[in-house]
């Protein structure tokens, strides 16, 4: 309820960029859903340049990194001013004054939350309506299945970018990234004409804020995390493996 309210956004389109640019300001209360890459980035950007901002969801970045590095990210942020409300979503957005914009934020665990403007960062899900009755099998979240030469289960029917559930350093998985997607085209068109390539690719992401950067290589399935240093000064992380997949 109230996705539709002014000043209410997601981050995909240069429009959705100029629309929260101009809702932010020195008195604006700004509140980020999601926790993840867009979340965090938006919220660092909004430090010193408003009223307030708030993040709602989980852990930062627990999922791809743990909690143990998570939770560091997040007591970096609160000392630059960022507030958090963690395992709440918004139940819905209201406009109080009846001007079509949006001013308060209705958590589902009953607290109300002041908003100036909302931006949503809760990632995205495959665009594969069009597929639904044809041969191809999807994986457990719909995305397409595809083998190690980037053929899905019907012959000579080719997948490639964020839609697709493919090998990745010895397991399956889906990884949202360009670096990836671009990858994936290159191999398949090579098998289409007849040059047999297997997809092999090591997929790496970053992000970054307050002048400081996570830089990520590998797969997020780890058996240990060190911090080696503060996250105050940022941290240094090693994620180790019991054993690494053979790249040849």
């Amino acid at each position: 309820e109230g996705l539709n309210l002014k000043n209410v956004s997601y981050l995909r389109t240069h429009d959705d960029a100029s629309a929260i640019g101009e809702a932010i300001n020195e008195h604006a209360k700004i509140l980020v859903v999601g926790s993840s890459f867009i979340g965090m980035e938006m919220a660092s950007y909004c430090v010193r340049k408003v009223k307030q901002i708030t993040v709602i969801g989980s852990i930062p970045f627990h999922r791809s990194f743990g909690k143990e590095i998570g939770t560091q990210v997040q007591r970096f942020f609160e000392s630059k001013g960022v507030k958090f409300l963690l395992d709440t979503t918004p139940q819905s957005l209201k406009s109080i004054k009846n001007d079509g914009a949006i001013q308060q934020v209705v958590l589902k665990n009953g607290k109300v939350v002041e908003a100036d403007a909302v931006v949503i960062g809760i990632g995205v899900l495959p665009s594969v309506e069009f597929l639904k009755g044809s041969q191809l099998l999807p994986s457990e979240n719909n995305y397409i299945v595809v083998d190690e030469r980037m053929q899905t289960n019907v012959k000579d029917v080719y997948a490639v970018g964020d839609a697709v559930f493919g090998p990745v350093l010895g397991t399956k998985t889906n990884i949202g990234h360009w670096q990836v997607a671009q990858y994936h085209g290159k191999v398949a068109a090579k098998n289409m004409l007849l040059k047999p390539t297997v997809l092999h690719t090591v997929p790496f992401f970053w992000t970054r804020f307050f002048n400081m950067s996570i830089r990520y290589v590998g797969r997020k399935e780890w058996v240990k995390v060190k911090v080696t240093s503060s996250v105050a000064v940022w941290c240094k992380v090693s994620i180790s493996r019991t054993e690494l997949p053979k790249m040849g």
